[in-house]
C-alpha cells in the first residue's frame, strides 16, 4: 500500500448529490500555448460504500467527476433517472466537454455536460464519437445484437440492418473512417463480409480466398489494413494495401485476439498469444515483429503510442500480483494493490505518461506519472485520462 512521497490531489467532500456541479474551465492561458489540459474522469460514491461490489448496478447514489490538472472542475449525478452511466464506455471528453451516452429500453440519450443534447428512438451501444464543426457524429451499434447507424446529430447519415463494427472510429483530418462486417449465406452456411467506410464512401476489403478469419481492420482517409489469418499460414498476416506481412509468433504459439493501431506510420499490433505448453502470453509488435511479451501473469487492459513509441498498463492477472506500466522499452511496477480500470485510463500528456490507477482493496485512487504518484480525493475509480 502506498504510504509516503504522495501528493493529494482533488478534494471535492462527499462528491454525491443530485445536481449538476460547476463547469469546464478553459486551459491557462499563461503557458504560452504549449501546456495541454490533462482531463480525467472519475466515479465517487458515498464516504462508506464499497464501490467494487456494485460498481455497474447504478442503483446506488454516485456521481461522475471531471478533474482538470488535478482540479475538480464538474460533477454530474449518475443513475436510470439521470439517463448517465457508470460505465467507462459511455463516457468521454472532447474539447474539454464531458459527452455521455446513455440507452433506454426504446431510445439512445446524448448529453454534454450534463444537459441533454438530443435522443433518438432506437437503443445503440456507441461505439465512437467525434466532434465536426456544430455536429456530433455518433457511431453506434443497436443493442438488438445486429445491426449498427453512424449518425449525425441522431439522424442516421449511414445504417445497416444486420453485422456490427470492427475496429476504431477514427477521425482522420475530418475524414470520418471505420470498418464493419455483414453476414452472408453461401454453400458453407454463413460467412462474413468486411467493408471500409470513409467520408461517405464503402469499399470491400479482405476479399481474399484464402481469409480463414479477420482479426481487426484498421481504416484511415488513405490506407486500409487489417490483419488475418490465411489457409495454409500458422501465423496471421498484416494486410497493408497490395503488401502483406507475416506476425512472428512463438514456435507452435497460435492467435487468440489482437487489435491493431498505428505508430508513426508503421503498423502495431497488441494481441493474446497461447503457446503449445497452453500457457498464454501477451505480447506488441510492430510490422510484425515481436516488440516485447508479457507472461501470463499480468494481461495488457490499455495501450497506445506517442507517435514513436508504445505504451501499456498491464494489470496483475491475480489479486495479489503486481501490475505494470511498460513504455518503450522500459517497464515499471504498479503500486501494490492497483489496476486500470478501462481502456482509456493512459495518455501521454505533454510528453508525460499519464495512468489512473484504481485500488482493488478499496484504497483511493492514483494517479501515475512518469512514476510520480498523486492520490485522488474520492470514493470510487478513476475511468478515463484524456488530453
Amino acid at each position: 500500500m502506498i504510504s509516503c512521497g504522495i501528493h493529494e490531489i482533488g478534494g471535492i467532500g462527499n462528491g454525491v448529490g443530485d445536481g449538476i456541479w460547476g463547469g469546464i474551465q478553459d486551459a491557462p492561458e499563461d503557458m504560452g500555448g504549449l501546456h495541454t489540459v490533462c482531463y480525467m474522469t472519475a466515479l465517487d460514491y458515498q464516504k462508506d460504500y464499497d464501490w467494487r461490489a456494485d460498481q455497474a448496478r447504478e442503483n446506488v447514489k454516485c456521481s461522475l467527476v471531471v478533474f482538470a490538472d488535478g482540479k475538480p472542475v464538474l460533477k454530474v449525478p449518475v443513475g436510470a433517472s439521470h439517463e448517465i452511466g457508470s460505465d467507462p464506455d459511455m463516457h468521454r471528453m472532447i474539447d474539454g466537454h464531458l459527452y455521455t451516452d446513455y440507452s433506454t429500453d426504446t431510445h439512445t440519450v446524448i448529453k454534454k455536460d450534463g444537459v441533454l443534447l438530443f435522443r433518438y428512438p432506437r437503443p445503440e451501444a456507441i461505439c465512437g464519437m467525434e466532434i465536426i464543426g456544430e455536429d456530433i457524429f455518433t457511431l453506434g451499434e443497436f443493442r438488438s445484437g445486429d445491426g449498427f447507424a453512424l449518425r449525425r446529430n441522431g439522424e442516421a447519415i449511414f445504417e445497416r440492418d444486420a453485422g456490427g463494427v470492427i475496429g476504431e472510429f477514427i477521425n482522420d483530418n475530418d475524414c470520418l473512417c471505420f470498418a464493419f462486417y455483414e453476414p452472408v449465406k453461401n454453400t458453407d452456411g454463413q460467412i462474413c463480409r468486411y467493408y471500409a467506410y470513409g467520408d461517405g464512401n464503402v469499399s470491400q476489403v479482405a476479399v481474399r480466398d484464402d481469409i480463414k478469419e479477420v482479426w481487426d481492420i484498421l481504416v484511415n482517409k488513405d490506407r486500409v489494413r487489417y490483419v488475418a489469418d490465411l489457409t495454409g499460414l500458422t501465423a496471421p498476416v498484416i494486410v497493408d494495401g497490395t503488401s502483406m506481412t507475416g506476425v512472428a509468433l512463438p514456435v507452435g504459439a497460435s492467435m487468440v485476439s489482437c487489435r491493431l493501431f498505428s505508430v508513426a506510420g508503421d503498423t502495431g499490433l497488441e494481441g493474446i498469444c497461447r503457446l503449445k505448453t497452453g500457457s498464454m502470453i501477451n505480447a506488441v509488435w510492430i510490422d510484425g515483429y515481436m516488440l516485447e511479451t508479457f507472461d501470463d501473469t499480468n494481461w495488457i487492459s490499455a495501450s497506445g503510442t506517442d507517435g514513436y513509441g508504445v505504451f501499456c498498463a498491464i494489470n496483475p492477472a491475480t489479486k495479489d500480483g503486481s501490475g505494470l506500466i511498460y513504455h518503450s522499452g522500459d517497464a515499471y511496477e504498479m503500486p501494490e494493490g492497483y489496476a486500470v480500470m478501462g481502456k482509456e485510463c493512459l495518455k501521454m500528456i505533454d510528453g508525460i505518461l499519464h495512468v489512473g490507477l484504481s485500488s482493488r482493496k478499496g484504497c483511493k485512487p492514483v494517479l501515475w506519472k512518469d512514476g510520480d504518484v498523486d492520490t485522488l480525493n474520492i470514493n470510487g475509480y478513476i475511468a478515463t485520462i484524456y488530453p
